[in-house]
């Protein structure tokens, strides 16, 4: 069996979306998420589920208070984002699973593009959206794993204003079908606190005959506001190798991996 034939065009219009939002020091701007993503859904959106990864900014509380209809998983320490990612989908009961970044604002009819995109391409099973920076200077439209240096490098020019196939799609807004998490798995939790966790992912997907596209109808701005990384520079240039010395440890082949 490869791709995933078994989902029929349909069956991907008329899937429900889960969509699952990691929160990490996220206060500033978790509110502006959720707003966009329930304005901006429409009737396919199942639910919401966001995971407090113990954010110490009192993010969890703000959800709380102010967005009663989401499922709010707190988690007793900070498991990173592919940890915070597998909870959710643990608890999600959506056909589409829906990854979003808490700092990642979608446009309208983003969902439905989704939908339409996944149905449009039988063998795809991940499927990405066009990110824009506050400027609205597009900063995402697909990415790869560049080689020998195994740089993830986004693409910021628009390759077809329709679907296509795509290396690997950011985690900032990441859409799984539920056919295919049940033959990928979940994310590596090898990849903490985060990066490379979603390049691996369509890798792996690929391996199994799973194509990643690349939705140019589905839009997002990405504030682009994390500051973990002013925090503790050295560490966070650490976090980012080691995840990227895993990544190369599992995909890179004998000639690659010398080049490396």
């Amino acid at each position: 069996m490869t791709g995933v034939a078994a989902i029929t065009a349909l069956e991907c219009l008329s899937m429900r979306a889960t969509v699952i939002i990691p929160i990490w020091r996220g206060a500033p701007v978790i509110a502006g998420c959720l707003d966009a993503v329930y304005r901006h859904s429409g009737p396919a959106l199942h639910e919401v589920i966001c995971v407090d990864n113990a954010s110490p900014d009192g993010a969890g509380d703000l959800v709380a208070a102010r967005f009663p209809a989401v499922r709010l998983l707190r988690q007793p320490v900070n498991l990173g984002f592919a940890g915070g990612v597998n909870v959710g989908i643990a608890n999600a009961t959506g056909d589409l699973l829906v990854l979003v970044n808490q700092d990642c604002v979608p446009g309208p009819g983003w969902l439905d593009a989704l939908r339409a995109g996944l149905a449009g391409h039988p063998g795809a099973g991940i499927a990405g959206a066009l990110l824009y920076n506050e400027t609205g200077d597009l900063n995402h439209a697909g990415a790869f794993v560049r080689r020998s240096d195994a740089v993830g490098a986004h693409t910021t020019v628009l390759a077809s204003p329709d679907p296509f196939t795509a290396d690997y799609v950011t985690g900032a807004l990441f859409a799984i079908l539920r056919t295919t998490h049940s033959r990928v798995g979940d994310f590596d939790e090898g990849f903490y606190p985060g990066y490379y966790e979603e390049s691996d992912y369509c890798y792996r997907a690929r391996r199994l005959g799973i194509e990643t596209i690349l939705v140019p109808g589905a839009t997002a701005i990405h504030l682009l506001s994390g500051t973990e990384w002013q925090r503790d520079p050295l560490r966070h240039s650490a976090d980012q190798h080691r995840s990227r010395y895993r990544f190369v440890s599992k995909h890179f082949h004998a000639g690659d991996l010398a080049a490396f």
